[in-house]
């Protein structure tokens, strides 16, 4: 039996930040350093620590691309994009695109964390992310 088959899954709402750190065309092994890198300056964010440290964020990569799901209101997923490109600009880094999304999210029913970002919400989000250019946050309605 998987992860999966053990821990029953619940869509829960959630605002889903997707994060594309761009650069144009890279291997594999670039494109997850850039994720990784992207990933490193997520995790220093004061809201994004906050809500880490009360089990209210899952932080996933997927496709090159990684997405947050804050499942809390206590945290602003429009800040928290705009502070993650200031700081990403700050460590000379370039091409990013943002794109972020209320919507529903998978998330263990204990409530504990999970490190998996799926469904409709995020989704979206990838979706709007698509839509932009490089340096473009865009925020659904």
């Amino acid at each position: 039996m998987n992860d999966a088959e053990r821990t029953p899954m619940a869509l829960a709402p959630a605002q889903v930040l997707c994060i594309d750190p761009g650069g144009g065309r890279a291997t594999a092994a670039e494109a997850r350093a850039r994720c990784d890198a992207a990933r490193a300056i997520l995790q220093r964010i004061p809201a994004y620590r906050a809500a880490r440290r009360d089990k209210l964020v899952a932080a996933d990569v997927v496709d090159a691309v990684v997405l947050a799901a804050f499942f809390t209101d206590a945290v602003s997923v429009g800040t928290c994009a705009a502070e993650f490109a200031e700081r990403w600009l700050a460590a000379g880094n370039a091409g990013y695109r943002v794109g972020a999304h209320v919507g529903p999210v998978a998330r263990q029913e204990d409530d504990a964390v999970t490190d998996r970002v799926g469904g409709p919400g995020a989704s979206v989000a990838q979706a709007i992310m698509e839509c932009g250019d490089p340096g473009h946050i865009l925020l659904s309605e």
